[in-house]
C-alpha cells in the first residue's frame, strides 16, 4: 500500500475540489498519471480505492 500526501495553496473553492476528488471513477480525466481507478463502496473512512498509474517506471 502506498500513502501519498501533497499540500498546496489554491484559490479554487473547496466544494469544486471535493466534487472532483470524490469522483473516483473519472480521476483519469484530470490526473493524466492515472490509467484506472475505482472505489469499493461509498467514499468514506475505510473505503478502498484501486488505482493504476500509467508510468510506473518513472
Amino acid at each position: 500500500m502506498t500513502i501519498t500526501e501533497i499540500k498546496f495553496k489554491t484559490e479554487t473553492p473547496r466544494k469544486a475540489i471535493w466534487k472532483i476528488w470524490t469522483d473516483i471513477e473519472n480521476r483519469r480525466v484530470w490526473d493524466k498519471e492515472v490509467e484506472y481507478s475505482s472505489l469499493s463502496g461509498d467514499f468514506k473512512v475505510s473505503a478502498t480505492e484501486i488505482l493504476s498509474r500509467r508510468n510506473r517506471n518513472t
